[in-house]
């Protein structure tokens, strides 16, 4: 039996101050299409008050040598305080705002050590996200007091697997099926008037699907890995969902819809990449590597009220990269080059759409729709050098040194033989003054050291 318990305890404070000044100018009114902005000093102060503290606990039973069940608990206690103020555009005051709440967490997974290269697994969980205050002015006047307060997102899900691995283990593949519900999901939504975004509690979706990862290393140095993930991800019940842009300037649109059984924006239902990569050691024990990833992903909606002309098309991205590395006296180097986008594909990472107020000839109107779309990097290259030590030297880069790393090395070259012991230090020179996150490594040539080496490691 393996087990572990704690508690943690965690604070935060935020005050906030914000001014935006708007200058007395007909400049502003062009930029901004309304001249409702001229000379206005908008203000926006708050307070945030947030504290926390759990009791947590995990547990391994090794029920026999073929099975192992964990078990984990916590329990979190929250409560957040604050207010927010905003003035000289669309004035309000929340007054004094106060949520507690306590969220519960668990999980229960079972492993089946089947044969030394099978495991099956099956994971239970249950979850609740943080609820918050909306210190907004645009979700008061959209959807009222109440929704000042966001309720704790609450999360079930399960997890049905196997893990194997083949030809000692030169044949990895993973292979799941999940299942979740999610209640009172947490996303944004936007306010025209104010022109502020805010929290709201977006109802009930289900996701379900599967996902499967393939890994191939039938070469020395040869690595080919494939991964899909299938995606049916849906509001059970969304029935109070902002309108989108195309439904809300129809006259007479109704203050709300129901998007209950339509698709959950961001979740592109069919998703794929693949990677090669290629390492290997050249004759002057320089390593050297080229790699190749393909990405794709399904169409999906940008915003969380699927308007139709949020919809982010289906795209797919290639990106290849090279580089080599090698040992200068007692210091280590890197060099690599990378080509991302490399097909140029012109693309979009997200997209809004919402109706926008605009100004013709000093009449206000309404325009059919304001379109903002992220666009995803264009074909571009990057180059990146690092030394390991400090007071090591970067070699520059030259046709002599590429036609050596291009050069195939001999088998010989690869042989297994003894390692002689090396003395550990810390890269900068001195004994870091915190060991948090600290990780150290010993790096030797490609086929020095057998795989199922052992090491032994040894005060000096």
């Amino acid at each position: 039996m393996d087990y572990t318990v704690g508690a943690d305890y965690w604070g935060e404070n935020l005050d906030t101050d914000a001014h935006t000044f708007y200058y007395d100018d007909p400049r502003v009114t062009q930029w901004l299409g309304s001249n409702s902005y001229r000379g206005k000093d908008i203000q926006r102060v708050g307070t945030l008050d947030d504290t926390f503290y759990s009791l947590f606990g995990r547990g391994t039973w090794h029920a026999n040598d073929a099975l192992d069940v964990t078990l984990a608990l916590r329990q979190t206690w929250e409560t957040k305080e604050g207010t927010f103020v905003r003035r000289n555009r669309a004035n309000f005051d929340s007054g004094p705002l106060s949520q507690s709440n306590r969220l519960p967490s668990g999980m229960l997974s079972f492993n089946w050590f089947a044969a030394p290269n099978v495991t099956p697994y099956l994971t239970l969980a249950y979850g609740e996200k943080s609820g918050g205050l909306n210190l907004s002015s645009g979700a008061a006047k959209a959807l009222g007091i109440d929704s000042l307060y966001v309720k704790p997102e609450k999360t079930r899900s399960a997890e049905l697997g196997v893990k194997t691995n083949w030809l000692q283990r030169k044949v990895e593949w993973n292979t799941a099926l999940f299942w979740s519900v999610v209640e009172d999901f947490q996303t944004n939504a936007y306010d025209v008037e104010t022109d502020t975004s805010y929290l709201i509690n977006a109802g009930k979706f289900r996701s379900r699907g599967g996902e499967t990862q393939l890994t191939l290393r039938q070469l020395d140095g040869l690595s080919i890995s494939m991964a899909g993930t299938l995606l049916d991800a849906r509001y059970l019940t969304f029935n109070n969902a902002r309108c989108p842009a195309e439904v809300t300037l129809v006259s007479g649109a109704s203050a709300s819809c129901d998007l209950s059984g339509q698709r959950v924006f961001k979740s592109p239902r069919f998703s794929y990449n693949s990677r090669i990569r290629y390492d290997w050691q050249t004759a002057n024990n320089l390593d050297a590597f080229v790699s190749g990833q393909w990405s794709w992903r399904d169409w999906s909606y940008g915003t969380v009220n699927n308007s139709a002309f949020s919809r982010i098309p289906a795209y797919g991205i290639l990106n290849l990269s090279t580089g080599i590395s090698g040992k200068q006296g007692d210091n280590r180097w890197r060099v690599s080059l990378w080509l991302k986008n490399a097909l140029d594909e012109t693309y979009e990472t997200a997209i809004t759409a919402r109706p926008m107020e605009c100004w013709v000839s000093r009449v206000p109107l309404l325009s059919p729709l304001a379109m903002t779309s992220r666009a995803g990097d264009m074909r571009h290259f990057s180059f990146s050098r690092r030394r390991f030590l400090r007071d090591g030297t970067l070699l520059e880069l030259s046709a002599p040194l590429w036609s050596q790393v291009l050069a195939q090395p001999s088998r010989g070259d690869s042989a297994t033989h003894d390692v002689t012991p090396v003395s550990l230090r810390w890269l900068d020179g001195e004994t870091p003054t915190a060991f948090a996150g600290v990780t150290w490594g010993v790096p030797w040539p490609q086929g020095q050291v057998a795989g199922d080496s052992g090491f032994q490691l040894r005060d000096a």
